[in-house]
């Protein structure tokens, strides 16, 4: 039986809280653009576009950006390259490990690595070493003013068996003992919910331990996010940097946690009658993220649908309403 990839078991398109994490990066370049010197259209934006290029489509019409490189190294090329938005992407059909290793940094860059498998390798029983290489390239080819997120799975294994899970988990542990703060170490039993904390932290501290040899370069966090599409997800963002100015500027922006915080991105599915209805009771003070109980009792009170959970599903709808994507058949 032939290997079937990710985009071959998801439509990437139909992915609303991916698409809404999608969106909120855009609007945080957008503001470090307005308070910096940073252009972004002059960056090039290096993904891993799939064959639905999504992020590259956003970042081309919001950011302006035009010198763009997708990685992939599936065995369909041919559908990869049909598959370009715009005739200046270039597709690069190589592991990433093997692409950053070549890849020469004359510009600034956006990088993100959007994997689509978690930091423990099943199959070897250990810690998936392509990640610590991957992340010691793109620290080796980083300079001042470079943007580096990472996206990895988070879920965790689960089973009836409680014995085989407590095994399962304590494998975890174990291959990432190495990368773990103290904090976390008297952790026996890994649960679904700390496990984004505990993943974080091993990311930052690759980052710092590989950033060590280079002079006046740090790594500064500007965001973290979980969602969960069809499987718990974790991206963690920011800024190759000399000092912390951005950092310091945009820490009180929405959406940014320079700290160990991290966002739940958790919004309801909606149709587009009930979106709508929603969005002609949004008031002003909402704008600046303002959603004070009253007014989601007051709305919820009088709504004319049912939601589960209805408070904290319109409380959080109303928290992400300038981002949430609406989907339509269209027969073209």
């Amino acid at each position: 039986m032939s290997k079937k990839y990710s985009f071959e078991k998801i439509d990437y398109l139909l992915r609303p809280k991916k698409q809404i994490e999608r969106k909120i990066f855009i609007d945080i370049l957008n503001k470090i653009q307005n308070i910096s010197i940073v252009n972004l259209s002059d960056y090039y934006y290096i993904g891993m576009g799939s064959i639905s290029y999504y992020d590259f489509i956003l970042f081309h019409k919001f950011l302006n950006i035009k010198k763009m490189i997708s990685i992939d190294n599936s065995t369909l090329k041919r559908r990869f390259e049909f598959n370009k938005p715009y005739n200046f992407v270039e597709f690069y059909n190589k592991k990433s490990t093997d692409f950053l290793s070549d890849y020469k940094n004359d510009s600034n860059f956006i990088l993100w690595l959007d994997y689509d498998f978690g930091i423990y390798d099943e199959n070897d029983k250990q810690f998936r070493s392509l990640i610590e290489d991957d992340i010691s390239l793109v620290v080796d080819k980083a300079i001042g003013k470079d943007f580096f997120l990472i996206t990895i799975d988070i879920k965790l294994n689960k089973t009836n068996d409680l014995e085989e899970a407590e095994e399962y988990r304590r494998n975890i542990f174990h291959s990432i003992d190495q990368y773990i703060s103290p904090q976390y170490k008297h952790i026996k039993f890994i649960k679904q919910e700390s496990f984004a904390r505990i993943v974080q932290d091993v990311i930052i501290n690759i980052i710092e331990e590989k950033i060590k040899n280079k002079k006046n370069l740090d790594f500064y966090k500007l965001f973290a996010f979980t969602y969960n599409d069809s499987t718990p997800m974790f991206t963690i963002g920011g800024v190759f940097d000399e000092n912390n100015l951005l950092q310091e500027k945009m820490k009180k922006e929405k959406f940014v946690s320079t700290d160990e915080t991290i966002i739940d991105i958790d919004v309801p599915i909606l149709t587009y009658r009930e979106k709508l209805y929603l969005d002609q009771k949004i008031e002003k003070n909402f704008l600046d993220g303002k959603i004070l109980k009253k007014d989601i009792k007051k709305i919820t009170k009088n709504i004319v649908f049912d939601l589960e959970d209805m408070e904290t599903n319109i409380n959080n709808y109303f928290k992400y309403y300038r981002y949430y994507p609406q989907y339509f058949e269209g027969i073209i």
